[in-house]
């Protein structure tokens, strides 16, 4: 199983921040200073095949979202680290789902942004797998760039912080064809995960970006309705990418939730 690479820093209970597609760990960076700095271990790791993490070889299986979640769960086997608050976004709250089926026992909390827990339509499943042929066929990831990239920022975003948009650009050109194609058909096939969060007594904090059309808020409805123990904060003006497009916002909302149960996590 190929190692990721993992940022590490700050001490005390450990959250676990899952990036979303198609970038990688850097999209965290600010959360991860703040959360360390208010007395949380924070790690970020680069996803199979995004940012400084392998592409996971063809000996290694099929791409899937399990796949992924189990390659997090090793990383935590290898710092000794049990009990975890998990927090995904898109993406990342595919592969925090699927951490849940494997092993919820040891998940003491769970931050759903930006994400579903339906599985693909199937013109949803085909235009993934068109998109990882693109791209390694072109061996570029521009294929992404438009229109897919352009939905994951608000209009908002667009207009008064055109950084922002530059910033992904950059990422999403940073990261490997090969590690594109491999998540996309990762993604193209994972479970339902209603079941699993039904069935998960723990509390679950949802967010969204008010502007999100990638995952809009009727996609967090039908979490709401399933989880025993959800809640949602949503972010004004944001689209997808609500820890980028308002990251002190998202930072203050975790933060919120964590300090609610954080006395209950440290005594076990």
């Amino acid at each position: 199983m190929s190692h990721l690479a993992v940022t590490d820093v700050g001490e005390g209970p450990v959250v676990v921040l899952l990036h979303a597609f198609p970038i990688h760990r850097a999209m965290w960076d600010p959360i991860v200073e703040e959360l360390a700095g208010a007395g949380w271990r924070v790690l970020a790791p680069d996803l199979p095949g995004f940012g400084a993490s392998p592409v996971p070889a063809a000996s290694q299986g099929e791409p899937s979202v399990d796949a992924m979640a189990k390659t997090v769960w090793a990383e935590l086997d290898a710092r000794d680290i049990d009990q975890v608050v998990v927090a995904g976004l898109s993406m990342g709250g595919y592969v925090a789902m699927a951490m849940i089926r494997q092993a919820p026992e040891r998940i003491a909390a769970l931050v759903l942004l930006d994400t579903k827990a339906t599985g693909d339509s199937e013109e949803a499943r085909s235009n993934r797998l068109q998109i990882a042929a693109d791209v390694l066929a072109q061996g570029s990831n521009h294929p992404l760039l438009s229109p897919l990239v352009a939905n994951l920022t608000s209009e908002v975003t667009k207009r008064i912080r055109p950084d922002v948009v530059a910033m992904v650009d950059e990422w999403v050109m940073s990261n490997s064809p090969e590690g594109i194609a491999w998540a996309q058909r990762a993604m193209a096939d994972r479970v339902d995960s209603r079941s699993a969060l039904s069935e998960f007594p723990r509390p679950v904090l949802l967010i969204v970006g008010t502007d999100d059309i990638v995952s809009p808020m009727s996609d967090q409805q039908v979490m709401l309705d399933v989880l025993p123990r959800g809640e949602i904060m949503v972010i004004p003006g944001a689209g997808h990418l609500t820890a980028v497009e308002s990251p002190q916002r998202v930072t203050n909302a975790m933060l919120r939730f964590l300090t609610q149960l954080r006395p209950p996590f440290e005594n076990g």
